[in-house]
């Protein structure tokens, strides 16, 4: 009669056939790319504020590690190819400089016709309880450090906030080619009414 029972050595060698299978299945498993695309977030925070992003603007990845998000304003006229840049900043509580260097700095890479620095007008608001500054400039663009590029681009312009806040302010800037900052600027600053006006709510 055959016994029923294998030896040990074929057990052995049958137990390390299966682990090996089973690790060769789980490593081709998980080597696969996921096909399931990672959620684009629509609302995100930045400090105490809670923004919504609008519907018609991408979310990209930072071009720089000091802004916290990114988003990017596509002309429905031009195409893909030109667009306006949003990037949001947060340093932290008494971090980031004063509002008024603010402004300066971003009024600094506009400069005018004759190549004299453009100048910026501002205009301060209380948004719920948030002290909100927004600035606005245009003229020939120069990023600088922003992102490496010290070119000037032509008739472009800016709409900025600076958001006031005991735990840090906010720094949002959106630049790009003047006739699409123009058409963008009333989104923005929904945009940001609707931020401030969260907080309040809280």
């Amino acid at each position: 009669m055959r016994s029923s029972v294998k030896s040990p050595l074929f057990r052995g060698l049958f137990s390390a056939v299966i682990l090996s299978l089973f690790s060769t299945l789980s490593g081709l498993i998980a080597s696969e790319p996921d096909p399931t695309p990672a959620p684009v977030p629509v609302v995100f925070s930045i400090g105490d504020f809670l923004f919504t992003r609008p519907a018609t603007w991408d979310w990209v990845i930072p071009s720089s590690a000091m802004r916290k998000v990114q988003l990017a304003v596509p002309d429905p006229d031009k195409g893909a190819g030109v667009k306006a840049d949003v990037s949001f900043f947060y340093f932290g509580k008494d971090q980031g400089g004063t509002v008024q260097a603010n402004i300066d700095r971003w009024a600094k890479q506009f400069s005018s016709p004759d190549g004299t620095p453009a100048r910026a007008t501002t205009e301060s608001r209380v948004i719920g309880s948030t002290p909100v500054t927004f600035v606005s400039a245009a003229g020939s663009f120069t990023a600088g450090m922003l992102d490496g590029s010290e070119s000037a681009q032509s008739h472009f312009a800016l709409r900025g906030a600076i958001l006031e806040n005991q735990t840090g302010n906010v720094f949002v800037k959106m630049t790009g080619p003047k006739s699409l900052v123009d058409a963008a600027s009333p989104i923005f600053d929904s945009m940001i009414a609707e931020a401030c006006q969260a907080v309040a709510a809280k």
